[in-house]
């Protein structure tokens, strides 16, 4: 798989105001969290349906701070006071374990190997705490957020916590400025990239084929 762009934008945890409802809904609920229609046959909510089917859920419709969202280029506005993003591995690569949650492919990293991210549109220094994989069933639909209207076959996502204000992710997550999410859209091409074949060789997708798998993951370069 190929990067499409090496940053493509930068979410506040504040902002994500459907995911976080989505980690504290009832079990009973997950399957109405998808991104089609139709799921195993079954009719599912899409995104734009989701403020609908419960009432707790209401600022999915109302709100203006959503994720996933679909970036239209033709209304960015250029800042031209961003500083550019500064990232501090240590000069170390990174180990962690890697999880199927069922919905995406998760790699947790250890507490040892630190990777902090900082400049941008960020005050604080956040600090990476687990690294997400999304993809589909089809090449050309896997992304969980669009660039005019165009989905791509994967998104890595980085996830990382102001470590500045708050002593873990937990307690980031349920607080102001709290996280920052680097999406990085990827696609499906000739060329390889070294983090993507650590994630996705063969050895280590076998292990966790299903969901609720697990294994560990050592020494492998970020993604960014």
């Amino acid at each position: 798989m190929e990067i499409v762009w090496e940053v493509l934008f930068l979410l506040q945890a504040n902002f994500i105001v459907c995911i976080s409802a989505q980690q504290n809904s009832p079990k009973i609920h997950e399957g109405w969290w998808a991104y089609k229609e139709v799921v195993q046959g079954s009719f599912v909510p899409v995104p734009s349906f989701w403020g609908l089917v419960n009432s707790a859920w209401n600022l999915c419709s109302v709100g203006k701070r959503q994720s996933p969202v679909n970036i239209e280029t033709s209304h960015m506005i250029f800042d031209p006071f961003l500083t550019p993003l500064r990232i501090n591995t240590g000069g170390r690569k990174v180990s962690g374990t890697m999880y199927n949650t069922g919905r995406h492919v998760s790699l947790r990293l250890d507490k040892e190997h630190l990777v902090n991210i900082s400049g941008g549109p960020m005050t604080y220094s956040h600090r990476l705490e687990e690294i997400r994989l999304h993809f589909g069933s089809e090449d050309s639909q896997g992304s969980e957020h669009l660039l005019n209207g165009q989905a791509f076959s994967g998104e890595v996502q980085l996830i990382h916590y102001n470590h500045e204000l708050y002593t873990n992710v937990t307690e980031a997550a349920k607080s102001p400025n709290g996280l920052v999410v680097v999406s990085i859209f990827i696609k499906v091409s000739d060329s390889s990239n070294p983090f993507l074949n650590r994630m996705l060789n063969r050895d280590t997708i076998t292990r966790i084929t299903y969901k609720s798998k697990y294994d560990s993951i050592s020494y492998i370069t970020t993604i960014l």
